[in-house]
């Protein structure tokens, strides 16, 4: 494995630092001015690499996205309906290892910032799923699992999902009411359907994440949600 020169060094080191901090006092409690004393380096190292705290925040989500991808290549099953779900839970971001990543977006107050932060991880999403997003539909359909004519419409069936994903994140991160669970179920099943529509599936094939996890999830941001 090739080293990182030492300018990628430090940018990947202002990254990692952010990011704690981030997870530790949330985005809108932390200054550049924090990252640069916790990191111990200088303001014009800093801004050599990243011209504002929110250009950290999307090199990180970057940095997430390709850390799903990882994760679905390392731990992908053979089975294709096995695959499809977890293809679809790693892209959704609706997991454990992302629960940063949604306080960070639910820490976001300037509308400008949270859309910038929803169409970057849309983008890295798609450069990381949509091939193998393909390959297991096509599995899928392989199998008789799948009904869909024309494979250049998965693309628009993996969109779709992202953006589906991106309501139900919205929610999740605005848990006030004893009904919002309801509210977080009726999503999930919604999109759940969407998939299967999209691909032809069978109903139930579907599953993404069981309902018990998404609100586990909704628990964990409720209880350690950061100001």
């Amino acid at each position: 494995m090739s080293r990182m020169r030492k300018g990628e060094r430090k940018k990947q080191d202002i990254i990692d630092t952010a990011a704690a901090l981030f997870a530790r006092q949330g985005y809108p409690g932390t200054s550049i001015q924090e990252i640069i004393d916790q990191l111990g380096c200088t303001k014009g190292s800093f801004y050599h690499h990243f011209k504002t705290k929110l250009d950290v925040l999307l090199a990180i989500t970057r940095q997430r996205a390709q850390e799903a991808g990882a994760r679905y290549r390392t731990n992908c099953p053979l089975d294709p309906a096995a695959a499809l779900n977890m293809l679809l839970l790693e892209a959704s971001c609706l997991n454990a290892p992302n629960l940063p990543l949604i306080k960070n977006l639910a820490g976001l107050q300037d509308g400008f910032e949270a859309q910038a932060l929803l169409s970057v991880l849309h983008k890295a999403i798609m450069a990381q799923f949509l091939a193998p997003f393909s390959r297991v539909a096509a599995g899928l359909k392989q199998n008789e699992q799948a009904v869909y004519d024309d494979p250049q419409t998965l693309e628009m069936v993996l969109a779709g999902f992202l953006a589906g994903c991106a309501l139900l994140t919205e929610k999740l991160t605005f848990i006030q009411t004893d009904n919002s669970p309801g509210e977080l179920i009726s999503l999930l099943r919604a999109l759940r359907r969407q998939v299967e529509a999209g691909l032809g599936l069978m109903p139930g094939l579907a599953v993404i994440l069981e309902y018990e996890d998404l609100l586990a999830l909704a628990d964990a941001l409720s209880g350690q949600r950061l100001c």
